[in-house]
This record gives C-alpha cells, sequence and structure tokens, in this order.
C-alpha cells in the first residue's frame, strides 16, 4: 500500500499523518506565508526519532525536503508540526510489511 499525504496545509501544532509503520520514500515542506515557521516530521515510537528535525522555513518560498530510495522506517506512522499556519507538505511512503 502507498500512503500520500498532501500537497496540504500542515496545520499549525502537531497532526498524525500516518498510524501504521512505514517506509517514507520523500518529503517536501514549503512556507508559503509571509513569516519564518519551524516544520519537523517525526515517527510515532515512544521516544520519536525525527526524520525532519526542527528546521526554520524562511518566508515565502523557504523549502525543506527529503529523498530516501531505500526508505527509512517510521515506526507506528509519522507525525509533522509546524509552529504557525503557511506551511504546505507532501509525503509518499509506503507500508512496512
Amino acid at each position: 500500500m502507498t500512503f500520500t499525504v498532501g500537497p496540504e496545509i500542515v496545520p499549525a501544532g502537531s497532526t498524525d499523518e500516518i498510524h501504521t509503520d512505514c517506509w517514507v520514500r520523500c518529503f517536501q515542506l514549503v512556507n508559503t506565508g509571509p513569516d519564518k515557521i519551524t516544520v519537523s516530521i517525526y515517527d510515532r515510537q515512544n521516544p520519536p526519532i525525527a526524520l525532519c528535525p526542527p528546521t526554520a522555513l524562511e518566508p515565502n518560498g523557504g523549502m525543506v525536503s527529503g529523498n530516501f530510495p531505500e526508505g527509512r522506517l517510521m515506526p507506528n506512522g509519522l507525525t509533522w508540526t509546524a509552529d504557525a499556519y503557511g506551511a504546505h507538505g507532501y509525503i509518499l511512503a509506503t507500508e512496512s510489511i
């Protein structure tokens, strides 16, 4: 099974996007707003491990992305966060079998 998240607005705060073990193939987060935004992506294990540690995106086009051809395992799924509205994100992942 393939999970495609977005492109969509990353809500201010923390949002669980995938709720099962998965392999992230790529992600992209872009700031389309007028203010600097800090974003991050973590897996849902305890304690969580960052796929994208907290990263400040510059206004109007600041971007962070990652490409993992072999996949990056995210136990229990993943959560993304933003400290304000204005970030848009996309994630492509496959289910862990």
